[in-house]
């Protein structure tokens, strides 16, 4: 089994050094390759302390990276299974029925991790319902010609740099500041969120709002 806190501290790590070397990249944008990636994903309304870290952001001066964040222009989700859809294969309308998603109601999210030019909320815990929940969507994707992609973190993607500046060095240090204070509140106050509300669709229909 996965050391969850291990593999996200390994992920921070390299977003942090991606900064430090200069060597991060925005977000290159929906395409069409999202189209052949099936997704079943849990909506969820921002919280106000989400709603207040993105204004904190948003409102900053003297920022000149570009972003956009999860309940404005793509939607707020948990990823629960991602798969690829192959060539001649057509994804499936349904691989969970809502009732499935019963006594998940909520999950707390205490980890952000800064992964190259997306920041993500995690769980440092899954919980077993999730962790058999997609043992059973890997035995259904496959059935229907999908290919399941291993998942062993529960997460959920607030917002994704878009734009650098010519240099962006001190742009992105006063980013690093900022993630650094939310890594410690959110450490210290968890997120608890709603997991009841499934979408089941390709990538590029949950990205784009379809």
């Amino acid at each position: 089994m996965i050391d969850l806190n291990a593999h996200y501290a390994a992920m921070h790590g390299k977003g942090l050094a991606q900064i430090a070397a200069g060597t991060l990249t925005v977000f290159p944008g929906i395409d069409d390759s999202l189209k052949k990636r099936f997704v079943v994903a849990s909506m969820f309304r921002l919280s106000l302390t989400l709603q207040t870290l993105f204004r904190k952001l948003l409102d900053s001066k003297g920022f000149s990276l570009g972003f956009i964040t999860a309940g404005s222009e793509f939607p707020a989700h948990v990823t629960l299974k991602q798969a690829s859809i192959p060539k001649g294969v057509s994804h499936p309308s349904l691989c969970i029925y809502p009732e499935e998603i019963d006594g998940m109601l909520s999950v707390e999210f205490d980890t952000l991790i800064l992964d190259g030019c997306n920041l993500i909320l995690a769980a440092s815990v899954v919980p077993e319902k999730i962790v058999s929940l997609r043992k059973r969507l890997d035995g259904e994707m496959s059935d229907q010609g999908l290919e399941p992609s291993p998942l062993p973190i529960l997460h959920s993607t607030l917002l994704r740099i878009v734009r650098l500046p010519i240099s962006p060095a001190q742009a992105l240090a006063k980013y690093q500041e900022f993630v650094t204070a939310w890594r410690a509140e959110i450490k210290e106050n968890p997120l608890t969120l709603d997991l009841s509300t499934v979408k089941q669709s390709t990538t590029y229909d949950l990205l784009s709002g379809s």
